[in-house]
């Protein structure tokens, strides 16, 4: 654009010099010359952009009105299924410490959200994931006490989403610090910093151990009977048995400080705090293979380029840190950036998407921010042609009335 005001200018001056505009006349000219461009340059700027939205390529974010929140109250999102977001509450008037509430609510329309039921959270435990199959609610519970640490899985039926009732839960685990869960055919996989706890639920009023492996601690995924354990790697077992998980293969990261993975298709995807994207192709699961990394620029290493949380919905990836950014994974070999927003200083540490909604977890708060396909480029030739236009014909009227 402005090689364009610059060249509009000189056919506008040039045409001054033919047309031996007097010195007078020639800064008087000048001066409505640049009251043009100023308004050309307002324009432009009017037409590409919303409420000072940041636009990348063809998409664009913009915070929305939403409060999760009621004064007083701090909370974080664990999970959003079918419009319902998962979200544990605490109350600052609480006089017992520690204590906190699961709620639901609607959040179909951000704007106004409706609050449906809520589930008491005994005291000192904290909810770290939950996840949601038909019409059960498994939340991962831990409890760290005088230095003692226990975990266990509770399942919530949420066949009435106003009155979530308690269905039954996981022996009390020891010792033993889990960090990710998922749910595969009725069996429980919990992956703890010792081993990968198997439990059959397939009795949700009494789930029982199945199988205990002392395998790395990871994310877990599984997909088309193949458990995928992701740290620092991607480990691959086959579970055609789904008690007797058999190593396959694996790939090391090149990579560090994992964030976050996901399945896509037959990829794992893994966010990392510095070092941005890595995918993995796990067609031949004996033999994973990395396909395609994304770098955060040099100049947004630290702090902007960031990520502590991810998620992963069709052929998007959102994630949070410092920014909140989405990229495109269609093409596991060439990952891209497509929109990134810059939300304040205070960093995002939970992801969950809705619709076109992302709800962002910052500092006890919630935030909404609302994610389309912008009209840049239409916007964008629109405005440098009509600015343009104005430029230069505005420009030619004030020649040929200084003139005459």
């Amino acid at each position: 654009m402005p090689y364009i005001i610059l060249i509009s200018l000189f056919v506008v001056m040039g045409a001054m010099k033919r047309n031996k505009i007097n010195v007078r006349n020639k800064r008087d000219i000048i001066s409505k010359i640049t009251l043009l461009v100023i308004l050309t340059i307002a324009f432009i700027t009017i037409s590409t952009c919303n409420k000072a939205l940041v636009v990348s390529g063809k998409y664009v974010m913009k915070e929305h009105n939403s409060i999760l929140l009621d004064d007083g109250e701090s909370g974080f999102i664990l999970y959003i299924h079918d419009d319902i977001a998962f979200i544990v509450i605490q109350n600052a008037s609480q006089v017992i410490e520690d204590t906190s509430s699961l709620h639901l609510i609607n959040v179909q329309q951000p704007e106004n959200p409706v609050r449906l039921g809520i589930y008491d959270i005994a005291i000192h435990y904290r909810i770290p994931k939950l996840i949601v199959n038909d019409n059960i609610a498994y939340l991962l519970r831990e409890k760290s006490h005088s230095g003692n640490y226990n975990w266990t899985v509770t399942l919530l039926n949420i066949d009435n989403l106003q009155v979530p009732a308690f269905l039954g839960e996981t022996l009390l685990e020891n010792k033993t610090i889990p960090s990710d869960f998922t749910l595969y055919n009725d069996y429980l996989y919990v992956s703890t910093n010792s081993s990968l706890d198997i439990f059959d639920c397939s009795n949700p009023s009494s789930p029982v151990k199945a199988a205990n492996y002392s395998l790395p601690t990871g994310y877990v995924h599984i997909n088309n009977d193949f458990l995928y354990i992701v740290s620092d790697f991607v480990k691959i077992y086959d579970l055609a048995n789904p008690i007797n998980p058999i190593f396959l293969g694996e790939v090391n990261s090149t990579k560090h400080t994992l964030a976050g993975s996901g399945l896509y298709k037959n990829n794992i995807i893994s966010a990392f705090w510095w070092s941005g994207l890595q995918s993995y192709n796990c067609t031949e699961p004996s033999t994973p293979t990395i396909i395609g990394n994304y770098g955060f620029p040099a100049d947004e290493t630290e702090p902007g380029g960031q990520i502590h949380d991810m998620e992963i919905q069709g052929d998007r990836l959102f994630a949070g840190g410092r920014k909140l950014f989405v990229f495109d994974i269609s093409n596991p070999q060439k990952l891209q950036r497509i929109a990134v927003k810059y939300i304040g200083s205070r960093d995002t540490y939970g992801i969950s998407v809705s619709g076109n909604y992302i709800f962002a977890n910052i500092h006890n708060n919630i935030k909404v921010y609302y994610f389309s396909e912008s009209f840049l480029e239409r916007n964008l030739g629109l405005g440098i042609g009509i600015g343009i236009t104005v430029l230069i014909g505005g420009s030619l009227t004030l020649l040929r009335k200084k003139k005459k």
